[in-house]
């Protein structure tokens, strides 16, 4: 593991050598919008910073412009790299035996995906049999790649594009809601005040987050924690005006490595997790780099986390 430093606010991180190399080594131009963060942050930034200099972090990248979510940008992004989206590892399948330890039948009556993407989640959320399942996304080609796995696998969902502030559902009608590695999209005032209004009075609020090497970027911005007296997750206070507490009731992590056997799978990853594109810069691909200084196969650490929350009236 070497050690990155932010070239902005000094924070550090861990790496692993072998995804320093290989971000050093994909053309810069390759991460744009909140996928900045990769190369400006560094992949890694968790075991070295305490919550709050992860947070001033953040902030440091909003104030400074280079966290950028223009609404019509998101949409046509996504829609240009649908198809190799699942060049990103998934979740860890063990966070979803987690989360049914820590759910009750009741909270897998109607359950809803925000930022469904092409599905990869919902698939795993149908295992557990749920009464109604539901994705909403602002993207038409990521839909279309989640409504193909579904017919494939024979999955029941009610597939919607809208956004996340603004829900498409009556007050109280869900059960669960869960998000995965879509939150820095999000207007979260707006949001939350949504995700409030349609959960059930016990409903349960569920952020995953994965990646290679990738921090809790999500987790944070899901409910900016402020410490408490004891543990660094006991609970945490969304940093809006907001009716309710949100409570962390369980929170996991789970490590393990991604293999790129060669370029063009480094190019497919590459590809698959910078959204760019607009109407005046059109999305160009990336389709060769300079990977003398790489030794393949690649094994890029990869951690996935999982927060369970639930919202408290005031």
């Amino acid at each position: 593991m070497i050690r990155l430093c932010h070239d902005v606010t000094g924070a550090s991180a861990l790496v692993s050598e072998d995804t320093a190399r290989l971000w050093l080594a994909l053309p810069q131009d390759a991460f744009v919008s909140c996928a900045q963060l990769s190369t400006r942050l560094g992949p890694a930034l968790r075991e070295l910073c305490s919550l709050e200099e992860l947070a001033a972090c953040l902030d440091a990248l909003v104030a400074g412009g280079l966290i950028e979510t223009p609404e019509a940008r998101i949409p046509l992004g996504y829609d240009n790299v649908a198809a190799l989206y699942d060049a990103r590892p998934p979740p860890d399948p063990a966070l979803f035996e987690i989360l049914w330890e820590h759910t009750s039948a009741e909270h897998w009556q109607d359950v809803l995906e925000i930022g469904v993407g092409t599905g990869q989640v919902l698939e795993q959320l149908a295992r557990s049999g749920p009464g109604s399942l539901s994705g909403i996304d602002l993207s038409s080609g990521m839909l279309e790649q989640a409504a193909a796995r579904c017919e494939r696998l024979g999955i029941a969902a009610n597939l919607q594009q809208a956004r996340a502030e603004a829900l498409p559902f009556q007050d109280d009608a869900l059960s669960m809601v869960v998000m995965s590695s879509s939150l820095w999209w999000f207007d979260l005032p707006r949001f939350w005040r949504e995700v409030y209004r349609v959960l059930r009075e016990n409903g349960r609020a569920v952020v995953l987050t994965t990646g290679p090497d990738e921090p809790f970027y999500d987790l944070f911005e899901a409910f900016r924690i402020r410490k408490r007296q004891g543990s660094d997750w006991d609970a945490g206070t969304i940093v809006h005006d907001l009716p309710a507490f949100v409570g962390l009731l369980h929170f996991a992590t789970t490590r393990g490595t991604m293999q790129l056997a060669d370029k063009k799978q480094a190019i497919d990853l590459a590809n698959s997790l910078a959204p760019r594109g607009s109407a005046d810069a059109p999305f160009t691909p990336i389709d060769d780099f300079d990977a003398s200084q790489l030794d393949w196969p690649l094994c890029l650490p990869t951690v996935s986390s999982l927060a369970v929350l639930r919202m408290f009236p005031l």
